[in-house]
């Protein structure tokens, strides 16, 4: 049995790149669009689950195939409820990001201040 593709998600004021990774952290696919935060916070999560979708089928892969995604956001967030507190470039205030993706697309998703993401990484 092949093991479960990863994804990620970095959401940033002007770009949302979603990448799908295997487990040696290797790209095997990724979609990159325009966050468009002009429009408010559910538009922006509108983007972010609609791009997920185009990054799996540019692996050859689909939602089946992934074990979690990660959201690297900038902003304070409360990480274990996986909520937005507040980022006001991007209009999200006590979003539940998490909640919905799951609800979205079926996976677990976990949600991580860019910074500190970009520090693991």
């Amino acid at each position: 049995m092949e093991e479960k593709l990863l994804a990620a998600v970095d959401l940033g004021g002007t770009k949302i790149v979603s990448a799908v990774l295997d487990r040696k952290l290797e790209s095997r696919g990724r979609d990159k669009r325009k966050t468009l935060a002009e429009e408010g916070g559910e538009a922006v999560f509108r983007r972010i689950a609609a791009r997920m979708p185009a990054a799996l089928e540019n692996a050859g892969a689909g939602l089946s195939d992934i074990a979690g995604v990660g959201v690297a956001c900038p902003g304070p967030l409360d990480g274990e409820r996986g909520v937005i507190l507040e980022t006001p470039n991007l209009g999200f205030r006590d979003f539940p990001l998490c909640e919905r993706l799951r609800e979205e697309l079926g996976v677990p998703v976990r949600l991580e201040n860019d910074l500190n993401a970009g520090t693991y990484g």
